[in-house]
C-alpha cells in the first residue's frame, strides 16, 4: 500500500518563486462583488457561474445573469447529457432549458437544504448529494438514503462515480464507499480511523488515467484514495497544514493537481512515478477560493468570495525579483544548461537558480562596459559580448571569464552570439565574425568573416540564429533576412519593401519554421520555401515596436512588444494577447532587442517591470479557436421555442443572435454566416446578428462561424435547420384539385353554352312560329273581315273616321313588322303597340271591350319588356272570353318596379279556338332566355292573371 502526503507547502520563502496571474471578471453589470460558489464550461463553451445571486454566464467579454424560475442561490452544477442541471441552497433542483432555468420536479424529492453536488450514473440514475442525505433520482423517482439506511453522516459534500458503478461520498464522517445491489446500499466508512487526515472530506475528484481519487478536507489539507483496495492512508507532512479549508481540486494529468482553499490558497501538488510529492503554494490576498475549472483553452478559472477570477497557471507565471533588479538596467538574459539564469543589468552579470528553486539574484561579475549579448553553447559555455569591450567566455563550472583574444571590428561592439556544431558566431557593427571554438590551450581562431560584400547584404546584424539544420539565419539591418547555409547566402523578396527589409529578430519553433519580425512589426513564418506574413493574419496592433521573437518546446511563438505579449498558438492559427489591457499586472516589458531566453526544457523568460515572466510550454494541445452559439432565433420578431424547426409560409422573416465565445482575444472577433438553401455565399460581419426577410418556402441550414483573425480555416461553427412550409395554393394536392375544378368549370361552361345555343335555337323557332302566328292572323279571314266591315261602314257613315281607322290599322302591321326580331323592347314602345291593337278592336267591339291602364309616370321610359307580349296577352283574352255589350270584356292593366300584370274577368266563349295557345308559350320560351325570373300565367278565383318581369 503507497502512503501519499498531499498537499504539502513551505511556511516562508517558496522553493519555487513563479506565481501565476489572476484576472478578475466582474460578474453582471452593477460591478459589485458576488460570490462564486460553482464553475462549469456548457457545450457550447460558456463559462458558468453558480452564485449567491443565481447563474451567470460568461463569453470571454461578457457576462449575463442567466433568467431562472428558481430563486436563491446556485450551490452545484452538473453536465448530465448535455444539458446544465443546477441545485440550489434552497434544496431545489432545476435545468438550463435554451436561456432560462426551469424547475426539475421529481416524484418523492423533498429536500430543502442544500444541494452539494449532482452526479450522474452510468445506468442513468442521478446522485444528489445534499445536507440531509443521498438523492438517486431513476426514471423520475426520488430515493432518499441517509443514516437510517446506513450512511455514517447526513452531510454530504461532493460525490464521485467509479468506473464499477460504486459510489464515493464525502461526508462529515469520512468517505461513504457505496455500492448499491437490488436497490439497497452497501456502504463502506473509510474515516480517520483507516488513514483520513481528516473526517470532513468536502472534495473528492478522480485522478485521471488511474484508480486513484484526490480527497480534499476541512481542516487538514488531503489525501489520495486507492479505489481498488478500498482503503487511504495519509500521512502528516513535514510541516503542518495551514491553508485552510479545502472547496475544490483540480486535476491536470501527470500526477499534478491544484487545490483551492478558502484562505486565499492555491496549492499545486506534483506526484512523481516514485511517490514523491512536490508542494508549491500560489497566495493571493483576500481571497477565498471556492470553485475551480479549467477550459478548453487551458485557462484556469477561480471562483471566490469576489466573483469569477482567470488564473494564467497554464500559460504565463511571474518571477519576482528584488533589487537591485530594475527593468531598465536589463541589456542580456541567458539560460545555461542547468537551468541557471542570468541576467546582465548594464555591465554587471547576475545568476538565478532556477534549479534550485532560489529567486535571488546573486553576483556574477562586473564589466568595464555594459553587457550587450549572452549565449550559451552546446558545450554550456557562457559566452559574453559588451558594448566595447568585445567578447568574452566560461567554461562550465568555472567562475572566471576570460576574454576572446580577437578584435571584433567596428570597436568591438556585439549584437549578437551563436553558435553552430563547429563555430561560434558573433555580429558587431562591420559583419559577422565565424570563430572555432576555444581548444585546448583556449585558442581561439577566425575562420571566415561574412559581411555586406560577401553575401549578407547588410553589415549590421541585428540578431545571429543558428537552426536545427546547423544553418545561421541573420536579421539585419537593410537586407532583410539573410541564410547561410555553409555554401551559399539566400535572401527574399518579401523583404525588400521599406520598413520590411529590417528584420529585428529571428528564431525557430518546435516544428522547424523560421519566424522573423521586422521594424513594421510584421511578423513572418517560413514553412516550406515560402514566407507568410501572419500579422496580418491576426497580430493586434501595438503602440510599441517589436522587440524579440522567441519560441517554447510545445511549438508556440512569443513575439514581443514594450507592452504586450503576442503567443501564436500553431494548432489554432492564431495569436493570443497578454497585455497591459488584460488585468493580470503585467505592465511594460524590455523593449531591449533579443532580450529573452529558453530553460532546458523550453519554457521562455524575459524581463518585464517586476521581476521575469515565464512563457511556460504548454502540457496540453490547448485550442485558442473561439466558439460560437445561437443564442436566439426569430421568426416576425418572435421568439421561436425551442426545438422548433418549420415554420408557415407566411412566418418567413427569420433572424438569428449568436454570441462569439473566446476567452483569449474576445474584442478581435469576426464573424461569418450564410443560409444554405438561400445562398451559398459568405457573409463577413463583426455583429452578432443575421436577418432573411421574406425566405421563400423549402428547406434552410444556417451556419454561422467564429474567427480571431479572419482566417475561418477550422473555424468552430453553429448550426441550425429549418423548413418554411410551402404555401397551400402551391402544393400537390391543392394544384392538383384546382386543375380538376378548372376542368369542371370548362366543362360547365361549355354545356352552358350547348344549352344557351339550344334554348336560343328554341327562342327562334318561337319566333318564327309567332310570325307565323302573326301572319295567320293578318291573313284571317275572319280578322281582314271584321276589319274590312268595320271600314266599310265608317266610310259610309263618317268618311274621316274611316281615314284614321285606316293609318291605325296601317301603323299596327308596320309595327308588328318592325318589332319581331328584337328580344326587348321599351315598356312605352309596347303600349304604343297595344294602342295600335285596341284602337281596330274598339271599333269592332265598341263598349263591350275595355282596357284600363295603371302605371307609374315614368315606368314605361325606363323598364323593358319582349315585344309584342302586351297585344298578345290583349288577343287571348279576346280570344277566348265573350265580348258583348250585356257583358263586355275587362282588361287591367297595371305594373311597379319588378313586373306588369294584366287581368280579366274568365267569361269563356262557347266554342274556342283551341290552337290559340301557342302565343302564351311563346312569351314563356322567350322570357326564359331573357331572365331567371318566372313567368305566371294562372286563374286566381274568377280572373285570369297573367304577371310578366320587366326587365
Amino acid at each position: 500500500m503507497r502512503l501519499l502526503c498531499l498537499l504539502v507547502c513551505l511556511l516562508s520563502g517558496a522553493l519555487y518563486a513563479q506565481q501565476p496571474f489572476l484576472r478578475d471578471v466582474w460578474l453582471g453589470e452593477s460591478r459589485v462583488p458576488v460570490k462564486v460558489n460553482v464553475l462549469a464550461q456548457d457545450p457550447r463553451g460558456y463559462i458558468m457561474a453558480g452564485t449567491d445571486k443565481g447563474l451567470f454566464r460568461y463569453n470571454g467579454a461578457l457576462s449575463k445573469e442567466v433568467p431562472s424560475r428558481i430563486p436563491g442561490a446556485v450551490t452545484a452544477l452538473a453536465l448530465i447529457d448535455g444539458e446544465l442541471w443546477l441545485g440550489y441552497k434552497n434544496g431545489q433542483l432545476g435545468k438550463l432549458v435554451r436561456d432560462s432555468v426551469q424547475p426539475l420536479p421529481f416524484k418523492n424529492y423533498t429536500n430543502t437544504t442544500t444541494v452539494n453536488a449532482i452526479k450522474k450514473a452510468a445506468d442513468a440514475t442521478v446522485f444528489v448529494a445534499t445536507e440531509s442525505g443521498l438523492v438517486a433520482v431513476h426514471k423520475g423517482v426520488a430515493t432518499t438514503y441517509t443514516t437510517r439506511q446506513g450512511l455514517s453522516d447526513n452531510f454530504v459534500y461532493n460525490l464521485a462515480i467509479l468506473p464499477d458503478g460504486r459510489i464515493l461520498a464525502g461526508t462529515d464522517m469520512g468517505i461513504n464507499d457505496i455500492r448499491f445491489r437490488n436497490g439497497k446500499p452497501e456502504i463502506q466508512v473509510i474515516s480517520m480511523a483507516e488513514g483520513l487526515p481528516d473526517n470532513i472530506v468536502r472534495v473528492i475528484r478522480n485522478w485521471p488515467g488511474s484508480d486513484r481519487y484526490w480527497i480534499g478536507t476541512q481542516q487538514r489539507g488531503g489525501a489520495l484514495y486507492d479505489m481498488k483496495a478500498r482503503r487511504n492512508i495519509a500521512i502528516k507532512p513535514n510541516m503542518p497544514w495551514f491553508f485552510g479549508q479545502v472547496n475544490d481540486v483540480l486535476t491536470l494529468g501527470a500526477g499534478k493537481s491544484l487545490a483551492a482553499t478558502d484562505e486565499g490558497y492555491i496549492v499545486e501538488a506534483d506526484v512523481h512515478a516514485d511517490d514523491s510529492l512536490i508542494a508549491r503554494n500560489f497566495y493571493f490576498a483576500n481571497r477565498t477560493f471556492n470553485a475551480l475549472l479549467r477550459d478548453t483553452s487551458g485557462n484556469i478559472w477561480c471562483g471566490t468570495n469576489t466573483g469569477l477570477g482567470m488564473l494564467s497557471y497554464e500559460y504565463i507565471a511571474g518571477l519576482p525579483l528584488d533589487k537591485p533588479y530594475s527593468l531598465s538596467q536589463v541589456t542580456a538574459i541567458c539560460c545555461d544548461r542547468d537551468n541557471m539564469l542570468w541576467i546582465a543589468l548594464k555591465n554587471k552579470l547576475y545568476r538565478i537558480d532556477l534549479a534550485g528553486g532560489n529567486s535571488a539574484l546573486v553576483p556574477a561579475g562586473a564589466f568595464n562596459d555594459p553587457v550587450s549579448s549572452l549565449y550559451c553553447d552546446a558545450s554550456n559555455r557562457l559566452w559574453l559580448g559588451s558594448a566595447g569591450s568585445g567578447v568574452w567566455y566560461k567554461e562550465p563550472g568555472q567562475a572566471r571569464f576570460v576574454k576572446v583574444p580577437v578584435t571584433i571590428t567596428g570597436e568591438d561592439n556585439i549584437l549578437s552570439i551563436t553558435g553552430t556544431r563547429s563555430a561560434i558566431w558573433i555580429a558587431g557593427l562591420n559583419g559577422v565574425r565565424e570563430l572555432c571554438y576555444p581548444d585546448a590551450l583556449g585558442g581561439i581562431a577566425v575562420r571566415h568573416l561574412h559581411n555586406k560584400n560577401t553575401g549578407i547584404g547588410s553589415d549590421y546584424i541585428y540578431q545571429l540564429y543558428a537552426d536545427s539544420k546547423d544553418r545561421v539565419w541573420m536579421a539585419t539591418d537593410g537586407a532583410g533576412v539573410c541564410m547561410y547555409d555553409g555554401g551559399h547566402y539566400y535572401t527574399w523578396e518579401n523583404f525588400k519593401v521599406p520598413g520590411d527589409d529590417v528584420v529585428y529578430s529571428i528564431t525557430e519553433d518546435a516544428y522547424g519554421n523560421i519566424w522573423a519580425g521586422t521594424l513594421k512589426k510584421n511578423i513572418y513564418q517560413y514553412s516550406r520555401g515560402l514566407w507568410t506574413n501572419r500579422k496580418q493574419a491576426g497580430s493586434a496592433e501595438s503602440n510599441a515596436g517589436l522587440s524579440a521573437l522567441q519560441t517554447n518546446a510545445t511549438g508556440q511563438v512569443l513575439a514581443l512588444f514594450q507592452n504586450r505579449l503576442d503567443l501564436w498558438f500553431p494548432n489554432s492559427n492564431a495569436f493570443r494577447y497578454f497585455s497591459t489591457f488584460s488585468d493580470m499586472d503585467i505592465d511594460s516589458t524590455s523593449d531591449v532587442l533579443n532580450c529573452t531566453t529558453r530553460d532546458k526544457d523550453g519554457n521562455i523568460y524575459l524581463p518585464y517591470e517586476h521581476g521575469i515572466l515565464v512563457v511556460k510550454n504548454q502540457a496540453s494541445r490547448f485550442s485558442i479557436r473561439p466558439g460560437v452559439s445561437i443564442l436566439r432565433v426569430t421568426s416576425n420578431s418572435k421568439d421561436v421555442m425551442p426545438g422548433q424547426d418549420q415554420f408557415k409560409p407566411d412566418d418567413n422573416f427569420i433572424s438569428f443572435y449568436f454570441d462569439g465565445i473566446s476567452y483569449t482575444n474576445p474584442e478581435k472577433l469576426t464573424y461569418r454566416y450564410r443560409l444554405e438553401g438561400y445562398s451559398n455565399n459568405w457573409i463577413y460581419t463583426n455583429e452578432p446578428v443575421a436577418s432573411f426577410p421574406k425566405l421563400p418556402s423549402g428547406q434552410f441550414t444556417f451556419r454561422v462561424q467564429v474567427s480571431l483573425n479572419g482566417n475561418f480555416e477550422a473555424a468552430r461553427e453553429a448550426v441550425y435547420s429549418f423548413g418554411i412550409a410551402i404555401p397551400v395554393w402551391r402544393r400537390w394536392w391543392f394544384i392538383t384539385l384546382l386543375t380538376l375544378a378548372l376542368l369542371a368549370a370548362v366543362l360547365l361552361l361549355i354545356r352552358q353554352r350547348d344549352n344557351r345555343m339550344k334554348r336560343m335555337a328554341s327562342l327562334q323557332q318561337d319566333r318564327i312560329r309567332m310570325e307565323y302566328e302573326h301572319l295567320k292572323s293578318q291573313v284571317n279571314p275572319h280578322f281582314l273581315f271584321n276589319s274590312l266591315n268595320t271600314l266599310t261602314n265608317l266610310i259610309e257613315e263618317d268618311a274621316g273616321s274611316a281615314v284614321t281607322y285606316t293609318e291605325r290599322l296601317s301603323d299596327l302591321y308596320r309595327n308588328m313588322l318592325a318589332y319581331h326580331d328584337r328580344s326587348l323592347i321599351m315598356l312605352s314602345e309596347e303600349l304604343e303597340i297595344l294602342s295600335g291593337y285596341l284602337y281596330i278592336q274598339q271599333n269592332r267591339f265598341g263598349k263591350a271591350l275595355q282596357v284600363e291602364t295603371r302605371l307609374p309616370a315614368d315606368l314605361a321610359r325606363r323598364k323593358k319588356i319582349a315585344p309584342m307580349a302586351l297585344q298578345l296577352l290583349v288577343e287571348n283574352a279576346i280570344k277566348h272570353n265573350v265580348v258583348a255589350i250585356s257583358s263586355p270584356l275587362i282588361i287591367f292593366i297595371t305594373a311597379n318596379e319588378e313586373e306588369i300584370v294584366v287581368r280579366n274577368r274568365i267569361n269563356p266563349k262557347v266554342n274556342t279556338d283551341r290552337k290559340s295557345g301557342i302565343g302564351l308559350a311563346n312569351i314563356r320560351n322567350r322570357y326564359a332566355l331573357l331572365t331567371a325570373r318566372p313567368v305566371y300565367f294562372m286563374a286566381i278565383e274568377t280572373e285570369w292573371v297573367v304577371r310578366l318581369p320587366l326587365l
